[in-house]
């Protein structure tokens, strides 16, 4: 037998065993009926309640000059780091439909004067985006900066007491609105504690 006889009849058996497959394990797998799952739609809905489920379990912060509760679901995220008149630093996110974002920042300001705290004083200078709003809250009154220009929920309230000013400012959104959000920021403010004088 030559070569070429060999060669053709090689490539003849090749041939039919490609065809043997495609006919008995690919073709009834395009032509049959196709194959999936079907999630039952309560635990579609379970999943769902637990991704928005938000722990508003007090969970108590105590630095070295002041002290307050958080939510348990905020978790803490790194300080930046202290310059100028910082003197402590807290931070804290939640993962929602954004990353809601809690910062905490304790200044030292000796004249006692909120104006002398360039947080606010650069909101002052911007009511076209930034609305302002007095409070008494747990006997302390409470400076309120929100943001009006854009979606979600971005306020700041700024607490005095003697030469200190406290920055407390809350950014985020949140699938079911702005409540959870309003209620994180008066938990911190309502637990607010001055230490150290």
């Amino acid at each position: 037998m030559s070569k070429k006889r060999i060669k053709l009849i090689v490539f003849l058996a090749i041939i039919l065993l490609v065809a043997i497959i495609f006919i008995f394990v690919i073709l009834p797998r395009l032509t049959g009926p196709s194959q999936g799952s079907v999630l039952n739609p309560s635990v579609v809905e379970d999943a769902k309640s637990k991704q928005l489920a938000f722990d508003f379990t007090p969970k108590t912060i105590t630095g070295v000059y002041v002290s307050f509760t958080v939510p348990s679901s905020m978790q803490v995220t790194p300080n930046s780091k202290m310059i100028g008149p910082v003197i402590e630093t807290h931070n804290f996110a939640y993962r929602d439909v954004e990353t809601w974002n809690l910062a905490i920042t304790v200044l030292s300001v000796p004249s006692g004067n909120l104006k002398d705290d360039s947080s606010y004083s650069y909101r002052k200078q911007h009511p076209d985006v930034y609305q302002e709003s007095h409070t008494i809250i747990a006997n302390q009154p409470v400076t309120i900066m929100a943001d009006k220009t854009s979606g979600g929920f971005k306020q700041v309230a700024f607490l005095v007491h003697g030469g200190r000013v406290a920055d407390i400012s809350l950014y985020g959104d949140d699938a079911s609105g702005v409540d959870k959000l309003k209620t994180t920021l008066m938990m911190v403010i309502t637990s607010w504690q001055w230490l150290l004088g």
